[in-house]
């Protein structure tokens, strides 16, 4: 009988060390979260986790946000998206298109209009596919591919911006074709305009290697990082343009999400690389770098930049609605002090799913 009580006194305590662990955990990761701001959590992508439990966002019809841009117009807009994923031909799953289609007819729906689309890769299912190159293409009318090189952006100009992914490009055939396709018989990434106080950056990270040895072998060294000449050119373009609100568009992510499966696979996979440029971006206080390659809406604060992640333009989600995991597009308006804000739209229940404010 003597036995007893001490068995269960020391099953209490351990359950409560437990207990007062994981309260403890729970304070730190609360502590660290509160408010989405720039911490450690944010370039792990936990932050997400965090949003979708403690403070989601209530969506609500895009009748009223178009009231709303109606008696408060803004200076300009445009629209960025990712992952259409499009196949032509046998291979085709049925209803293939359908989710770029509700895009584009809300796109082109969308008061005040648009200016310009940025699409972040992935335009294809497999690389090289042409065919669904020039299907986009026809999807997107009346905003007609990029800019040759050397054109000055026109505001009011309905331009498509269209930068590689994975799927789309491999080699440095591919890269020829799809530039020549998307710009011009010269055109070449990276590439950057203006629009008023505003400066655009396009950054390509699927670039092909110049190395005819790696080339010869098939081993894309510079894929997932953004490194040597382009690099050199971003300093210098960004040092040209210091002073101008600077927005950075590129396809695979600097700080994929925590869960995602691509979490070591996107510019992460290239550590020193990712620092310098997350160091160039803060040496110039760029407000924001739009990505894509993720089927998902995700966003972070890191080193005073805003991460924005844009997916879900055709690819089927890999996460639950609450994480971003829903088909949709961003929305950008710049307003008359310059501030951006960012909506992102379901083309398939007509709603707004969230709102950031990019300061």
């Amino acid at each position: 009988m003597g036995f007893q009580p001490g068995r269960a006194r020391g099953t209490n305590g351990r359950a409560k060390a437990a207990l007062h662990l994981s309260l403890c955990l729970l304070i730190l990761f609360s502590a660290l979260s509160m408010g989405c701001k720039e911490d450690w959590t944010s370039r792990l992508g936990l932050n997400p986790l965090w949003r979708s439990y403690v403070h989601p966002f209530e969506s609500y019809p895009l009748d009223r946000l178009g009231q709303e841009l109606a008696a408060d117009p803004p200076r300009f807009s445009f629209v960025v998206l990712g992952n259409t994923d499009l196949s032509i031909g046998e291979q085709a799953e049925e209803g293939e298109g359908a989710v770029p289609d509700k895009i584009m007819d809300r796109v082109r729906s969308i008061r005040p209009e648009p200016e310009f689309i940025f699409h972040l890769g992935d335009v294809a299912e497999n690389p090289g596919d042409t065919k669904a190159w020039e299907e986009w293409i026809r999807k997107a009318v009346p905003y007609a591919p990029g800019l040759d090189p050397g054109e000055a952006y026109i505001p009011g100009q309905k331009r498509c911006f269209v930068l590689p992914g994975e799927r789309d490009v491999v080699d440095k055939e591919d890269e020829v074709v799809f530039l020549t396709r998307f710009y011009s018989s010269q055109g070449k990434l990276p590439f950057s305009f203006d629009r008023d106080d505003f400066h655009f950056v396009a950054l390509n990270s699927e670039t092909t290697d110049d190395s005819w040895v790696m080339e010869y072998f098939g081993y894309n060294r510079q894929n997932n990082r953004i490194s040597g000449a382009q690099f050199e050119w971003l300093e210098k373009d960004l040092a040209l343009n210091q002073g101008k609100r600077i927005v950075v568009f590129i396809h695979k992510p600097m700080f994929p999400p925590v869960f995602s499966s691509q979490d070591g696979y996107c510019l992460d996979q290239h550590y020193t690389d990712r620092e310098k440029l997350l160091a160039l971006l803060k040496k110039h206080s760029v407000r924001a770098v739009f990505m894509g390659h993720e089927p998902i809406f995700h966003w972070a604060h890191v080193a005073g930049t805003y991460h924005i992640i844009t997916g879900g333009a055709g690819r089927r989600p890999r996460a639950r609605k609450g994480m971003g995991g829903f088909h949709h597009f961003l929305y950008v308006t710049v307003d008359q002090e310059s501030r951006m804000t960012v909506y992102c739209m379901d083309p398939e229940r007509n709603t707004v799913e969230g709102v950031v404010q990019v300061m």
